[in-house]
């Protein structure tokens, strides 16, 4: 058995400036952790997803601590102002962001809930509690987007429900 930890294990310390996301990596590495999960990846101001992705792979590779998963927030009712097809297609681009971390697995919200505001402090309390007490989720096959050269296995999960579904995106 591989023991991992999340990124956000280190939010606090990256928010305040007193870590950067890429030192928590070769921190993970330091204190004995096998894998390494990211729960979404702060952009350092200037730099975009996509190098900030690169960079994290990279020194992942370099302190030996694989990241497996790669989890981000959805709302495939509400999000992108309400436009369907715009989340779907952001969440394809973030399907891209975990190939470019190396990650064979990917997880997002399908919703914070119909007919109620959630802010984001609420979503992530939400998650943090439901993945704490369920601590699983069931992976199904999902088309690569764009660049993908393989399949990254995804889930979805959302406030409503306590347990994960399996990803469906229409027309993918």
């Amino acid at each position: 058995m591989k023991i991992g930890v999340s990124s956000y294990s280190f939010s606090r310390l990256v928010r305040s400036g007193e870590l950067q996301q890429k030192d928590g990596v070769a921190k993970a590495g330091e204190m004995g952790f096998d894998v390494l999960e990211f729960s979404s990846i702060a952009v350092p101001e200037g730099r975009t997803l996509v190098d900030s992705a690169a960079e994290l792979r990279e020194e992942a590779a370099r302190v030996g601590v694989p990241i497996t998963h790669y989890t981000v927030g959805a709302d495939l009712l509400k999000g992108s102002g309400g436009d369907l097809q715009a989340e779907i297609e952001r969440l394809k681009a973030e399907v891209d962001v975990a190939e470019i971390l190396g990650s064979p697995a990917m997880r997002h919200d399908a919703s914070g809930g119909a007919g109620r505001t959630i802010t984001p402090a609420q979503r992530a309390s939400t998650r943090r509690t439901r993945e704490g007490v369920n601590g699983t989720w069931s992976p199904s096959m999902t088309r690569p987007s764009r660049n993908c050269s393989r399949p990254i296995r995804t889930a979805s999960s959302s406030i409503a429900s306590p347990e994960p579904v399996p990803t469906w995106l229409p027309g993918s």
